[in-house]
């Protein structure tokens, strides 16, 4: 049987991993711990499997800890838990056997991801895709971009690992964000090859930089695609103001605001918008919002109110009305009859 060894110096969030894992019995929680330095005396004289660590701990933090793990061979994989989006972490953790990270609050279906996944690396396979990973850095053609996917979508596995990569680098990686695959894909053409064009709207796709030195935007912009079922626009700065929707999409927002932000005419602002993205900016935050909702009615136990709160609609009332008008139903018969998440991407972008 796994075993599995907690550190965190929250006493809550121990307990909240612990209460999550009891739903997987084919994996023992061995020990918890609150700090590293504890861990590390212990797996240095117990053989274990899975280590879940938060980042930021007053007595050596995470990522300490599983460089000492590395410098003393202590066989073990991690899993990196933190409330901190702290990427250069997680991607030095690349080259230390991470398996994951995950952002606080976790959910049961972060976990869930997480376990199969955990049920696939803790048998052995070849490190390769590791320097792929570092091949696609170092060789960036000048148009750079991340694909990223639900790590549990077999079909889109299937349909990514089919594309030809020839002409443009494709660089696999084996580190997942919250449950979602990464690929990184650098492009001498500057423009998306039609393989990429193709794939299913469930593939995220990012917005083009020069390099990967943005790597963890790029990811979070792939992961909203991927999760929104949208595509950035090709032309600036629409595609700029998409991946601001959808990172601050619960905010208060008003046009004015938004032309602000962006330092233009509101007028042109809407039409720029809506000519290269086919909705106008009012009709795609909404799309964005209902998607967020849906996802929270199935994934958490979040009353109405609290979800209306968390996707931008202080009152509960129009948030139903709204949520009503998009799906067909009600949001309490939504959570009730529990439909599939493809009915989550019914109205598209």
């Amino acid at each position: 049987m796994p075993k599995i060894v907690l550190v965190d110096d929250e006493i809550w969030a121990l307990r909240g991993l612990e209460s999550l894992l009891q739903e997987y019995p084919e994996y023992t929680v061995a020990a918890t711990f609150t700090n590293g330095q504890e861990a590390l005396a212990y797996l240095r004289t117990h053989p274990c499997d899975v280590v879940f660590t938060d980042l930021h701990m007053d007595q050596m933090g995470g990522q300490q800890l599983i460089a000492a793990c590395t410098q003393e061979r202590i066989p073990v994989r991690m899993v990196i838990i933190s409330a901190y989006s702290d990427f250069s972490a997680a991607r030095e953790g690349l080259r230390s056997g991470v398996v994951d990270y995950l952002f606080k609050p976790i959910t049961r279906k972060d976990m869930a991801a997480l376990m199969a996944r955990l049920n696939g690396v803790l048998q052995p396979e070849p490190p390769s895709s590791h320097m792929a990973l570092q091949r696609a850095i170092e060789n960036a053609y000048p148009e750079c971009r991340v694909l990223s996917w639900d790590s549990a979508d077999a079909a889109t596995e299937r349909a990514i690992a089919s594309i030809d990569p020839a002409g443009f680098a494709l660089g696999f990686s084996d580190l997942r964000v919250n449950g979602y695959s990464v690929a990184l894909l650098s492009n001498p053409l500057g423009q998306l090859p039609p393989a990429i064009l193709a794939l299913p709207m469930r593939a995220g796709i990012s917005l083009p930089q020069r390099d990967f030195s943005l790597l963890h935007d790029m990811i979070a912009q792939a992961q909203q695609s991927a999760q929104f079922a949208f595509r950035y626009a090709l032309r600036e700065p629409a595609g700029q103001i998409q991946a601001y929707l959808a990172s601050h999409f619960a905010q208060p927002f008003t046009l004015n605001g938004l032309a602000d932000h962006f330092f233009m005419n509101k007028a042109h602002l809407c039409s720029t918008f809506r000519e290269n993205c086919g909705v106008t900016i009012m009709t795609f935050l909404k799309t964005i919002r209902m998607r967020m909702a849906a996802r929270l009615l199935l994934e958490t136990g979040d009353s109405v109110q609290d979800v209306a709160a968390k996707v931008g609609y202080p009152d509960s009332a129009y948030f139903s009305r709204v949520f009503k008008s998009t799906y067909k139903i009600s949001p309490e018969a939504y959570r009730k009859k529990r439909p599939s998440a493809g009915n989550c991407n019914s109205t598209h972008v």
